[in-house]
């Protein structure tokens, strides 16, 4: 489970920790969209899906759980795990997965 102080860090106070830590930041961010990105295209590979953009659909994804974070830290939505079930069938829907 993600931990709030972990999450703020990364998240909210990162530009405050200069240029190398930034970078680093954005290079576990790319890795996880290319991870994400790898699945999409599998997927529309194998049929599983139809064919789509999957690097905007991986960006629309990562920013849709971005923001769940950014709210969960701002104290707007208060309980973080009970949102995965419907992000999850939100995320599925948005690229017409089956079963979503």
């Amino acid at each position: 489970m993600i931990e709030r102080p972990s999450a703020r860090l990364i998240l909210l106070e990162a530009v405050s920790l200069g240029p190398t830590y930034q970078s680093k930041r954005a290079e576990v961010a790319d890795r996880f969209a290319a991870l994400i990105q790898g699945y999409l295209d599998e997927a529309v590979a194998d049929g599983s899906i139809a064919p789509l953009d999957t690097r905007v659909a991986t960006l629309a994804w990562l920013g849709a759980v971005n923001e769940i974070v950014i709210r969960w830290l701002d104290g707007s939505l208060d309980d973080f795990a009970a949102t995965i079930p419907a992000l999850t069938r939100v995320l599925l829907r948005s690229i017409g997965a089956r079963g979503a």
